[in-house]
């Protein structure tokens, strides 16, 4: 997401902004204080969230990436709607 041209780099303050852009509510991007972690849980349609920790003392002025993520989870909290196992 940062721009090579102009020596710009995207941050993950830059990040989260964007995905807050992009979801219905803010609701569903939150990022919870958790012991020297932040934990980030992206709710999805069909009652599908994604979490993770990641450090944010170490990522104020960098992009966050999938390096940088400790015990990433996808969790399904319904069968309302069926996933197999590649989707």
């Amino acid at each position: 997401m940062g721009d090579k041209n102009n020596n710009t780099t995207t941050t993950i303050a830059d990040q989260l902004k964007f995905l807050r852009s992009i979801l219905h509510s803010d609701d569903h991007l939150q990022t919870l204080p958790s012991g020297d972690y932040q934990q980030l849980q992206i709710k999805l349609d069909y009652d599908i969230q994604i979490s993770c920790f990641f450090d944010l003392l170490n990522l104020l002025n960098k992009p966050l990436t999938i390096n940088h993520l400790n015990d990433l989870r996808i969790i399904k909290s319904s069968n309302k709607c069926p996933l197999d196992i590649g989707q």
